[in-house]
């Protein structure tokens, strides 16, 4: 056995050895001088994978991309300022979505920063660190300080809430040798510790109470078994659940299925009946990872008493809903769940309690009729063939960067298979699906990706096809081409019906801009599907095609902006009289 006491390490090779050690396996990086010889050290080391994300925010999303399903298996590599300011919206954004990844950010050499050559920026890792959940920068030669903010960083990476964590390192720290062999990173201090009294208190209440009822955000997702556990402490409780509905921007989110939480009744929508007397009838209301249940989401909540059980209590403490005598539980919340399971014993009949659940599902679907039937395919025969065509599929992940055809899917959820996952984006960058897509392809190949796009997201987000086709991702992009922003003029004619009537040229899209022409370009294997009547079966036979192909393609589906096609689709205002 080699003798490593001695030996020293480049700031560089010992980054590689962490990320080794820590199963960070793929690295997307967007280098320039800085990083070069980081990048080195990654390819020389045996079982990590760098790959040239072919941008800046691309390699970004790219390296959460990767953590969507099971965290931190990417990290981004990118060159200092030109890198981290070209990124900071994805950054922001990975950060609004919580998901776990490191930016490892080259710094200008130190002997040269307070001049501040082209890659260097007074107060650069602080400012743009703002944007991250954390970040580090190293300032010196120090080997201590190397492994203690190393150390940081990824204790950090790890903990719960996710989000991106930064971490500058210098030039020279990256080249000279300066980190003994055989360094060891310092350890988490140890888990956040969960206040068991007001899980008492919780339970308590939750058997006190007549009618309780759970509110659940998206978010829940990210933790291990929480639908199963969830689905638990409703029949425990004997409290049905509703999850948050988003009327528009981002629409489309993993929604519960019914198949794993029985109880589970579908949207609270603050206008629907069913949603509303119950809301109105609760005595408890417990919200689980709330992240945004303010009044334009969700209207104003009950006054009656509160649990919210969260894994972010900063995040329920600024929707203003809990008052003093509420009960806020920060934690892993399959874990306090759990606990205030243990600690309930409702004596009410369990069937019962599903019989009423049932009958009230049944009361809250109302089927369409106002879709005219010229436009039928754009609802229910397009989810249906999407969802017919899932369910043969083994691994099936949807990431979701379109507005409307998102919420189209959303309001048809229940054609869906029950093992498909699905990813919105909260932070509403519109332009990062691509790249998500793209860095859970190529670090995933057991899951069939497929990436819903619109207009503004594909002409934002383009770039990232690039290490998409370089790398044979098997990922399906379909873009939805409306001819314009259907959202946008729905928003405007709600406030002003002669909105844009003079320069409507304004939100359509740019008429010589073919997707598939650009697509195609790239490398992309492409197939555009003309709005006519026979375009559900071509949809679905290029898809079941497109399943096959161990590449990336390109499906550009053209649909109507006629307002009739997209009814129920976009609410143009918020909830907060309601």
């Amino acid at each position: 056995m080699n003798n490593t006491k001695n030996l020293l390490l480049t700031g560089g090779e010992a980054i590689a050895v962490v990320l080794k050690r820590e199963g960070i396996n793929t690295i997307f990086a967007y280098p320039g001088t800085s990083e070069l010889m980081l990048c080195n050290a990654i390819q020389k080391s045996r079982d990590l994978r760098l790959i040239n994300g072919r941008g800046d925010k691309e390699s970004a999303f790219m390296a959460a991309g990767a953590g969507l399903i099971k965290p931190l298996q990417a990290c981004a590599l990118l060159h200092g300022a030109r890198g981290l300011t070209n990124a900071c919206g994805a950054i922001a954004d990975i950060r609004r979505n919580e998901i776990s990844t490191v930016i490892l950010a080259g710094l200008p050499s130190l002997s040269s920063q307070s001049f501040l050559p082209p890659h260097g920026e007074d107060g650069l890792i602080n400012t743009i660190g703002k944007f991250s959940k954390s970040s580090e920068e190293i300032t010196s030669l120090n080997p201590d300080e190397f492994i203690e903010k190393l150390s940081k960083t990824i204790i950090k990476a790890r903990e719960t809430p996710y989000g991106p964590v930064l971490l500058g390192v210098p030039q020279d720290v990256l080249e000279k040798k300066l980190i003994p062999a055989d360094f060891k990173l310092k350890k988490a201090s140890g888990s956040k510790s969960t206040n068991s009294a007001q899980i008492t208190k919780a339970a308590k209440l939750i058997k006190s109470s007549k009618n309780p009822l759970i509110l659940v955000d998206d978010y829940l997702f990210k933790t291990k078994d929480a639908v199963e556990i969830l689905s638990q402490l409703s029949l425990a409780s004997r409290a049905p659940v509703l999850q948050v509905f988003y009327g528009r921007g981002p629409m489309l989110f993993e929604k519960i299925r019914i198949s794993k939480c029985p109880s589970f009744l579908g949207y609270y929508k603050i206008n629907e009946a069913v949603s509303a007397e119950l809301m109105k009838k609760c005595g408890v209301l417990i919200t689980i990872e709330d992240r945004n249940m303010y009044p334009r989401v969700v209207g104003k909540l009950p006054s009656c008493k509160k649990i919210a059980i969260t894994s972010f209590k900063e995040k329920s403490q600024k929707n203003k809903y809990l008052k003093k005598h509420d009960i806020l539980i920060e934690g892993n919340t399959s874990w306090i769940m759990k606990k205030i399971i243990l600690k309930i014993d409702v004596k009410s009949n369990r069937r019962i309690f599903l019989n009423r659940c049932s009958k009230l599902r049944e009361m809250k679907v109302h089927p369409d009729n106002n879709i005219k039937g010229k436009y039928s395919f754009l609802c229910e025969n397009l989810a249906g063939t999407l969802g017919e065509i899932l369910k043969e599929v083994k691994n099936p992940v949807v990431i979701d960067d379109s507005q409307m055809f998102g919420g189209m899917i959303a309001k048809n959820y229940d054609f869906f298979p029950d093992n498909l996952r699905v990813f919105g984006d909260h932070g509403a960058f519109v332009g990062a699906g691509i790249s998500f897509a793209t860095g859970l392809a190529i670090t995933s190949s057991n899951l069939k990706v497929l990436c819903l796009l619109g207009d503004q997201a594909f002409v934002n987000g383009f770039q990232g096809l690039s290490a998409a086709v370089e790398n044979k991702s098997k990922c399906i992009f379909i873009v939805l081409n409306n001819g314009e922003s259907v959202s946008l003029f729905k928003q405007a004619l709600s406030q002003d019906p002669h909105a844009f009537s003079n320069g409507k040229n304004f939100l359509k899209n740019i008429p010589s801009f073919s997707y598939t022409e650009i697509a195609k370009a790239i490398g992309l294997v492409v197939y555009k599907i003309e709005n006519n009547k026979n375009q559900m079966i071509d949809f679905k036979n290029i898809l079941l095609k497109s399943l096959t192909i161990d590449k990336p393609v390109f499906i550009e589906i053209e649909a109507p902006s006629n307002k009739d096609a997209w009814q129920g689709i976009w609410i143009t205002e918020g909830n907060e009289t309601r």
